[in-house]
């Protein structure tokens, strides 16, 4: 069982009688807004999104939210997957701290999450989610009441109608904490009923010949061939495995394909996005709720070799949208270009509705802090982490430092100039030996610096939820007792038989 360690008071009268009874002195409900929203969009790249910087935009309706909200344009996770991503966001802890670093790794229960730390002052919170490393399993839902999480890869399309009948369910000024996810970034890009191709209409080739618009053969891709001979264990950097068997060679044209795919799979969400916005217009929520958008970490697209994510920590793979709208648009139009990690934004939120966070497990900053005085927050270095590799972002410099089996086939160290080198094509770590003996300093002072947590707790999957993490890049193909793994030749179509909303603008 959990220590209380907020609200102690208030934690014993929920136990005991299964209701919030009062709330600390210290949450003033003057500021409490009567709903919050979190709107995670798996996948999602900054640099898709027109409020950060795409022009011409595809996301209207998330742009619009946007200028109702304070934009954090530098905004980093603190890893390049699902699973540890969503537990620092969840409890303002880096994955040193919560040790969620592996494939079935489950979220510790003594960590406080945000719906639990919510809960106390009589937030009713419910998930509507995509599944796979956001399933039951992982512990995630720690704190939320409902917490619906199929199909596995799951769209907006799913979630977002039931977020409003869940909504419509809610006593009348009940307060709320809703969080609303799709995967529909996630590879393949898939989307439905054709809308693919609808920034490359009139595209003939290889992508559709080959069929190569699949979790497998988007992995057997590398540096613009197609391997379709190769075994692919994507939990690796697919740079690292041997060739193997035929080769096609995919030109140029042919990636930007696949490309414009991701960006349709953009489009797509925002839409849904348009309808849940909305949706909370229609119910009178809009304007007293507190909206937290933001992409969980983001995808390579062929910058470095490969479609995926999980592998790496290059730019594409750590810089996601992050935004706040809050009740009455406070607020609305701010930017901050410091950069800021995930682990930030528990403590913020809570911050913005008056309530203090759990002290002794959050490693972020209340980023709200000053900016009434239009005092940005402090610029520093944005750590994130891999099982064998690390990032320091400061200022100007990126640094990616690889460890163990990742040496064996790439640079120990990369340096990367953000301002004259968004994309990292080119390592600057040879010519500059003074940045990067600074920035490895720094890296290790704040190694050295972090707790030692222990291990999280493995956890035992069922057999479908195992298939669906492999077909979507997770884990390496192979054998298993009792038959052999499923390669990835279903489609997503199973999840994803649906079509986009009507009477959107």
């Amino acid at each position: 069982m959990k220590n209380p360690r907020i609200a102690p008071l208030v934690l014993l009268l929920i136990f005991v009688c299964g209701d919030v009874v009062g709330a600390p002195p210290e949450a003033s409900s003057k500021s409490r807004p009567r709903g919050v929203l979190i709107l995670a969009i798996d996948t999602l790249r900054a640099d898709r999104v027109g409020a950060f910087g795409r022009a011409p935009s595809i996301t209207p309706n998330i742009d619009r939210l946007a200028s109702d909200a304070i934009v954090f344009e530098s905004h980093y996770a603190p890893a390049s997957w699902s699973l540890p991503c969503y537990s620092s966001l969840f409890t303002g802890a880096l994955p040193s701290r919560h040790g969620v670093l592996d494939q079935n790794q489950r979220l510790p229960d003594h960590l406080y999450t945000l719906a639990e730390v919510l809960g106390v002052y009589g937030y009713r919170a419910a998930g509507f989610v995509g599944g796979s490393h956001l399933t039951g399993v992982f512990n995630l839902k720690q704190g939320f009441e409902v917490w619906e999480d199929e199909p596995n890869f799951g769209s907006f399309f799913h979630s977002v109608p039931r977020a409003m009948a869940w909504l419509d369910r809610l006593a009348v000024d009940e307060p709320f904490l809703l969080m609303v996810h799709g995967y529909d970034c996630h590879t393949p890009y898939f989307v439905p009923n054709s809308l693919g191709e609808i920034f490359d209409p009139e595209y003939r080739g290889k992508v559709h010949d080959l069929d190569l618009l699949d979790f497998t053969r988007l992995h057997q891709i590398r540096d613009g061939h197609y391997y379709p001979d190769r075994k692919v264990p994507v939990s690796a950097d697919p740079r690292r495995l041997p060739i193997e068997g035929r080769v096609i060679e995919l030109a140029e044209r042919d990636i930007d394909h696949i490309r414009s795919h991701y960006d349709a799979s953009v489009w797509y969400v925002d839409l849904w996005i348009g309808v849940l916005l909305d949706g909370l217009r229609e119910r009178g929520l809009y304007d007293d709720t507190l909206i937290l958008l933001i992409g969980d970490h983001g995808e390579d697209l062929m910058e470095h070799g490969f479609f995926f994510h999980r592998n790496a920590l290059y730019r594409h793979n750590i810089h996601t949208p992050l935004l706040f709208k809050l009740p009455g648009n406070r607020w609305a139009g701010r930017r901050v270009s410091n950069a800021v990690s995930t682990v930030d934004v528990m403590p913020t939120l809570l911050g913005l509705i008056g309530v203090e966070p759990p002290v002794d497990q959050v490693d972020g900053r209340d980023l709200g802090i000053g900016l009434d005085e239009d005092v940005a927050p402090e610029e520093g270095p944005v750590f994130s982490v891999l099982a064998d590799q690390q990032s320091i972002i400061d200022r100007k410099w990126h640094l990616i430092r690889r460890t163990g089996q990742s040496r064996r086939y790439d640079p120990e160290i990369e340096l990367y100039d953000f301002g004259g080198d968004p994309d990292e094509s080119r390592d600057l770590a040879d010519s500059l030996p003074g940045v990067v003996t600074d920035l490895v300093r720094e890296l290790d002072r704040w190694l050295a610096a972090q707790p030692s947590a222990p291990k999280a707790e493995s956890v035992n999957l069922d057999a479908r939820l195992e298939r669906a993490l492999r077909k979507g890049g997770y884990w390496e193909h192979e054998k298993r007792e009792g038959g052999e793994i499923n390669r990835g030749a279903e489609s997503r179509s199973d999840s994803r038989d649906h079509r986009p909303p009507s009477g959107i603008r």
